[in-house]
């Protein structure tokens, strides 16, 4: 970039730090994250082209040719007055841009303004351009011709350069913006739609939205997109709790299935006459503007919402008479320039309800807003108003007939198992082979078939297994069936069907169902055994430090406790501070600790950002300090201090007055009866530990003189009896700490149900975290699945979650559990041939019907990568591109950037 003159060297006083993105193809792309920059420059208001408008534009075109501008941005030059503004680190020092860079909040604006006048006259007749992606179109070759060569000499005039690789010049078929577009019309790029299709389902409310988003970019191709998406755009709410249930998955894969097979959306012709088809349910309006090729009515396009709380109470007339208005307006661009359309709906009362005298209120407004439009309403039957009913209507909430016995049989008849049966009683057993005999034979010994040719075992229809998986989801996972556990859910279906091995699907569908994983916990957890640690040898080798509040604050303005506690003498000190910052924290433990006692050797903690910052961390390198930490949300592992502080809590409470403000001019004599008084582990006073005799208290002077023994020897001889005092005390510590440890392990180990994971093993992770306004019994308890990458000693692990996308964790064995991945035998089919029985579990053992398949209105999808010709195939898809690398910050950990609706797509 340097020898190329896209930048040079700079003395600028602004600085902003480099990013490094990678592309689509591979390559590196070097950012500057100007976003100080950009919060103080005056906003370009030029716009970009409407993507809708610019595809329209391409009517009755059949040759395309794309160009792409080589790295556009750097082929505009800044001004050399506001070079400075854009200097940004490097290796080599401070730098600054020549050209236009990546990340200025005008670079789109700037570009899109020399476009449009390089290609002056030209926009929107045999060009558009949409920043630097250029699209050229004709009717015929030789016109197409004629007009890449009027392209190509504006665009060398203009000193513009163009990147061969991403240019593809005289096709019938061409990607553009995320569209392949054609003769026949525009569908969506069939690489975007794999990597869309290939998504797992998320594990999170971002994963959700950044799903939401992607679909959003393609909605016009999806019938019924609103209504579809609703329970997803619920469960993405950030102040829920993700809670992923069957009905999201049923839509996660309806949403993908439907732009797997999305039509061929017809470019709108002005000379044809258009026709708008509307309807509304009781949660969401939905249209489709067609237009009428000969006898057909081909969609140009889909559009549906939901309806807010208002509107839902509207009578089903004034939500007809929305849906019509709504949809008039999303396609007014389309309407308002023709002399008339036909618009149907199968609502006959609004013909009436158009010709209202004096209309009042809302009735008012919109006869208002329609007599903007010149169209024909006319009246169609709701059966052959399929696609615009389609749209606004729920999946799932239609009363569903019961089936009847025929088609039990028949839905018998398509396992291969239960086929086996009926042949074996219709041919004999011996029609059958071996491997198929014997299984066929126990299953017959406890068969019946009824007079409608059901099979039954104990009078139960026998379930074939293509429909187990949806009798599982409706005996466990539904609303009515409360996520129980086996033994409930497996009398449930055993009273009223039957099947083999219906116990073993019962414990793995419970042991597999997402809900419960993430809300319930084991009722027999597994607990790591208590691990030995090695034990300090004298005082101030190990202190564990730990934070207590915040308490009420004091009229000093003091809220908060610092605890540091010696492991060997158990000796407290305490610190009331007004805040836990770095700085403030650190300061206390140099002032409290090592100017009293001396740098320890080892300083423990848990991971609170105060002791993982630099500031705490350049502190204890300058002290020649080991710092460790305890594993995340796991406070047994600074056991001493915590348990420290729940005394000093309780022996504040005691003490302070009733207004609780006062608590920190208490402290210094609760720490220091806390210190005085005999610590139940070591059997001394920590004060007797460090000092060598015990402390002189108001309770010794009315029983003894207030006098200490003489020291006979003088002060070497009081030394020695000092030294031999504390290694007296010493001693009886150490045993103690070592007699403590093994009684303290003994007792916890000894109902220990400890089974390591394994790596590579899918786990879930304890949810620590309540948000504000929900607690914590109806929370998920639960998230995941991780995976574990390695065994950290014995009871840490380094887990991953499966996306690979976050940072790693260590976490301790506590905190885990098992994941439980469902056979894929019981797995509900995302299209499946038959749709989930509602099953209505009466006595009499029958379950309702599956709705019925609804027309396709679009007739057959249309497949257009099998129709390329070797010459007009489109270049390979690349992956979605990678998570971009950013800079480490001042607090020398790895941020990431936002996750938004489009990262990673567009």
């Amino acid at each position: 970039m340097l020898e190329s003159g896209i930048i040079e060297p700079s003395t600028s006083p602004w600085a902003s730090n480099l990013l490094v993105v990678r592309k689509k193809n591979g390559d590196i792309r070097l950012c500057t994250d100007w976003r100080q920059l950009n919060a103080c420059t005056v906003k370009d208001a030029y716009p970009l082209p409407h993507l809708q408008q610019a595809m329209d534009a391409l009517v009755g075109c059949s040759w395309f040719s794309t160009i792409d501008c080589r790295q556009g941005y750097h082929q505009v030059e800044v001004a050399e007055e506001d070079r400075y503004k854009t200097a940004f680190y490097s290796t080599r020092g401070l730098m600054q841009f020549c050209k236009m860079g990546f990340g200025m909040c005008n670079a789109p604006a700037t570009f899109q303004r020399l476009m449009e006048l390089v290609m002056s006259g030209l926009s929107w007749e045999s060009v558009l351009t949409y920043i630097d992606d250029i699209i050229v179109f004709s009717r015929t070759f030789d016109e197409h011709l004629e007009r890449l060569a009027e392209v190509f000499k504006r665009l060398r005039d203009a000193g513009l350069k163009l990147h061969k690789a991403k240019s593809a010049f005289g096709h019938r078929r061409v990607l553009y913006l995320g569209h392949l577009i054609s003769e026949q019309g525009i569908a969506p790029d069939p690489g975007k739609v794999e990597v869309i299709r290939s998504m797992p389902s998320p594990t999170t409310n971002e994963e959700v939205k950044r799903f939401l988003g992607m679909l959003g970019f393609y909605r016009r191709f999806i019938p019924g997109f609103s209504q579809t998406a609703r329970v997803l755009h619920d469960v993405s709410v950030k102040s829920r709790d993700f809670a992923w249930s069957s009905d999201c998955e049923r839509a996660f894969r309806e949403l993908k299935d439907r732009l797997t097979t999305a039509p061929v959306l017809r470019l709108p012709d002005f000379t044809k006459q258009f026709v708008l088809s509307c309807d509304s349910s009781q949660f969401a309006v939905g249209a489709v503007l067609s237009q009428l090729h000969g006898d057909a009515e081909l969609p140009v396009a889909f559009a549906s919402r939901t309806l807010n709380k208002a509107e839902r109470n509207y009578s089903a007339t004034d939500r007809e008479l929305l849906a019509l208005v709504w949809s008039l307006k999303h396609f007014r661009t389309y309407l308002l320039s023709v002399p008339s359309f036909r618009v149907y709906s199968d609502h006959r009362p609004l013909q009436g309800l158009l010709a209202t005298k004096d209309p009042e209120g809302r009735l008012a407004r919109w006869l208002s807003t329609l007599q903007q439009f010149s169209f024909e309403l006319l009246y169609r039957p709701g059966m052959d108003n399929v696609v615009p009913d389609a749209l606004s209507r729920v999946a799932g909430t239609r009363l569903q007939p019961r089936w009847d016995d025929s088609r039990l049989h028949e839905e018998q008849l398509q396992d291969p198992l239960l086929s086996k049966a009926f042949q074996a009683l219709t041919e004999g057993i011996d029609s059958l082979s071996d491997s198929w005999a014997a299984q066929v034979r126990e299953l017959l010994d406890e068969a019946s078939v009824s007079s409608a040719g059901v099979l039954l075992v104990g009078g139960r229809p026998v379930i074939p297994g293509h429909l187990r998986p949806h009798f599982l989801q409706q005996a466990h996972s539904c609303d009515q069936s409360g996520h129980l556990g086996v033994d409930k859910t497996g009398a449930r279906l055993s009273e009223r069907c039957w099947w083999p091995g219906l116990r073993r699907d019962v414990e793995n569908w419970v042991a597999s169902c997402a809900v419960c994983l993430a809300k319930k916990s084991p009722t027999k957890p597994q607990k790591a055994p208590l691990q030995s640690t090695c034990q300090p040898t004298a005082p101030w080798q190990l202190v564990q430090i730990d934070i207590k509040g915040p308490l009420p604050r004091t009229t000093d303005g003091k809220a908060y406790i610092l605890s540091m506690c010696d492991a060997f003498s158990k000796w407290m000190e305490t610190a009331a501070l007004a805040a836990i910052d770095a700085v403030t924290v650190a300061d206390a433990l140099l002032k409290s600790v090592v100017l009293r006692h001396g740098a320890p050797q080892v300083l423990h903690s848990d991971q609170g950002r105060q002791f993982e910052s630099e500031v705490f961390g350049r502190l204890c390198e300058k002290l020649g300090v080991e710092k460790t930490r305890t594993s995340p949300f796991h406070p047994s592992g600074n056991g001493i201090v915590e348990r420290g502080n729940r005394t000093l809590g309780d022996m504040l409470a005691t003490t302070v007055a009733e207004n609780q403000q006062d608590w920190d001019s208490k402290l210094p004599y609760v720490t220091w009866a806390y210190n005085t008084s005999v610590h139940s582990t070591i059997g001394l006073s920590p004060y007797q530990v460090l000092h060598g005799w015990p402390p002189r208290l108001d309770l010794d002077s009315w029983l003894i003189s207030g006098d200490r023994p003489a020291a006979d020897g003088g002060h070497h001889g009081f030394l020695r009896r000092t030294q031999e005092n504390l290694q007296s005390a010493f001693d009886t510590v150490h045993g103690r700490l070592r007699s403590a440890q093994a009684e303290r392990n003994r007792l916890a180990n000894q109902d220990s149900r400890f089974v390591p994971f394994e790596e590579g093993q899918l786990v879930m992770l304890r949810n620590s975290v309540v948000k504000r306004g929900q607690t914590r019994c109806l929370s998920a308890k639960w998230k995941g699945p991780y995976r574990v990458l390695r065994r950290l000693g014995e009871v840490n692990y380094r887990i991953q979650d499966e996306t690979g996308r976050r940072r790693r964790l260590v976490v301790h064995h506590d905190r885990l559990k098992c994941f439980v991945q469902r056979r894929a035998s019981l797995e509900l089919p995302a299209a499946a041939d038959h749709q989930p029985p509602a099953a209505d579990f009466d006595n009499d053992g029958t379950v309702a019907e599956p709705p019925g398949q609804a027309a396709d209105p679009g007739g057959d999808a249309v497949t257009f990568w099998p129709e390329l010709q070797a010459d007009e195939a489109p270049e390979e898809q690349p992956a979605a591109p990678a998570e971009p690398v950013t800079v480490p910050r001042r607090s020398a950990r790895e941020r990431r950037p936002p996750d938004l609706y489009m990262a990673g797509f567009a």
